[in-house]
């Protein structure tokens, strides 16, 4: 008991101590650029009250104004990319079994996943074409409130005739009207399988049917973590992105920015989840289920917070085994 404290405390220390010594690079490279800007805005003004361009000055400052809000967000942003990496591994919100099809598909598999699929309404579809390593994939997530069924179609490996017939007999069951097919972009992907002779879609559902996480999760973070009351964002839009916010925990600047699985895993629940594109990588697929969950049920802040000291608490229990084991 005492080495699981001392063990808590002292991960507690580390991840304080790193922070802060974040926090205060940050700082110090933002006051070096200020006073920069100052000497630089200086110079301006004495040149332009020699020639006689005081009208100038207003808009010079303006745009000072904007490039100072625009350095602290890269810089912000620099060292938050460097820290998550660092942040505890992602933890899925069920249990799940994964099932790899390839060119050894039987009738026999299809027909258990078939009789799986009548009983699933939600999915997550992921797909992947990973150049570096000849591998193109397609993650489907069967979402059950108990486990979750992935299913990897490995299509670099699914060449026959055969085993596209078969494959194909499963995605009816999936990819129709009265289901919820969820996706992180890359919606045209989905379209440009069929070149490879994977049929998605068939009679009446189309693209269009897809259900695209990145908006909703947008609208429901920014609905959920508001601008602080010092922001000057505030002033002009409550729950969309600016190029004037300051807030930290509100990475994107822009009211078309779009966020990635990697960024909303980290913002949202404080972990890192790993976004390499193998076909045997289930992260990014169980990670946009957890998005789905929260966003679908309109969890508030005191919910996500309650979570992830939950999870904090079981990471901090994993490290106590390693470290008696």
């Amino acid at each position: 008991m005492h080495a699981y404290h001392f063990l808590r405390d002292y991960q507690c220390f580390i991840s304080t101590k790193d922070y802060i010594l974040d926090i205060i690079t940050v700082v110090m490279n933002i006051m070096s650029s200020l006073v920069l800007i100052f000497i630089a805005t200086l110079i301006i003004y004495l040149i332009s009250c020699r020639h006689g361009l005081n009208h100038n000055l207003e808009l010079i400052l303006s745009n000072s104004k904007m490039y100072i809000v625009k350095l602290f967000d890269v810089k912000a942003q620099t060292s938050i990319c460097t820290s998550i990496i660092n942040l505890p591994k992602f933890m899925p919100m069920t249990t799940y079994r994964y099932f790899i099809i390839d060119e050894n598909v039987t009738s026999g598999c299809i027909n258990n996943l078939i009789n799986e699929a009548r009983k699933t309404q939600r999915y997550v579809c992921y797909f992947s074409n990973n150049m570096n390593f000849d591998e193109m994939f397609i993650q489907i997530e069967f979402i059950n409130n108990s486990q979750s069924f992935i299913v990897v179609f490995n299509l670099s490996r699914v060449c026959s005739w055969e085993a596209l017939v078969e494959i194909n007999r499963l995605f009816p069951f999936v990819f129709k009207p009265t289901n919820r097919v969820y996706v992180w972009g890359q919606m045209d992907d989905y379209v440009n399988c069929k070149e490879l002779g994977i049929d998605l879609f068939s009679g009446s559902y189309s693209k269009k049917d897809l259900i695209d996480m990145r908006d909703n999760f947008k609208w429901w973070y920014n609905c959920t973590f508001k601008h602080n009351r010092h922001c000057p964002q505030l002033l002009d839009y409550q729950d969309i992105d600016g190029p004037s916010c300051s807030c930290s925990y509100r990475p994107y600047k822009h009211q078309d920015a779009s966020w990635t699985v990697v960024n909303a895993i980290a913002y949202t629940f404080g972990q890192y989840t790993d976004d390499s594109n193998h076909y045997n990588n289930f992260q990014l697929c169980l990670s946009i289920s957890s998005l789905v969950h929260v966003v679908n049920n309109k969890w508030s802040q005191q919910e996500i917070d309650i979570y992830r000291t939950t999870c904090q608490l079981k990471h901090n229990v994993n490290i106590f085994h390693m470290f008696i084991a």
